[in-house]
């Protein structure tokens, strides 16, 4: 039951990607990916930034990442064993990277929608 009900959320967020509204939420649902490149530029993938005190912050890419990781692995529940797409988070945030220098004005939903498209089920 949960798993069709997260399919059926997450097919909805994909059905409904083209047009002006969507349905979603978090960071990755109205954030640019200008937004995501300049979180990009100022910390990476990395998850934190420590200070010279010692105390260590998320950083807004690592939030970014995390929303986009919990997309994969949703879709994932979805896909067969062959088809799963790794969860890898350098891999991940170099792919959505490249695909938002080429859109910045698209959101962050945008870009890992199309990743998901562009990995096919089956897929080795």
């Amino acid at each position: 039951m949960k798993r069709s009900l997260l399919a059926a959320s997450l097919l909805c967020t994909v059905s409904f990607a083209g047009q002006a509204q969507i349905i979603g939420h978090g960071v990755g649902v109205h954030d640019s990916c200008g937004s995501f490149l300049s979180a990009f530029k100022k910390a990476g993938p990395d998850r934190a930034i420590r200070l010279g005190n010692g105390e260590t912050y998320p950083t807004m890419t690592n939030h970014y990442m995390a929303w986009v990781q919990g997309f994969v692995t949703a879709t994932n529940m979805t896909r067969p064993d062959n088809g799963q797409i790794d969860t890898d988070r350098e891999g991940l945030a170099g792919w959505i990277k490249n695909y938002c220098e080429k859109h910045p004005e698209q959101t962050l939903n945008m870009a890992t929608i199309a990743l998901v498209r562009a990995l096919p089920i089956g897929f080795q």
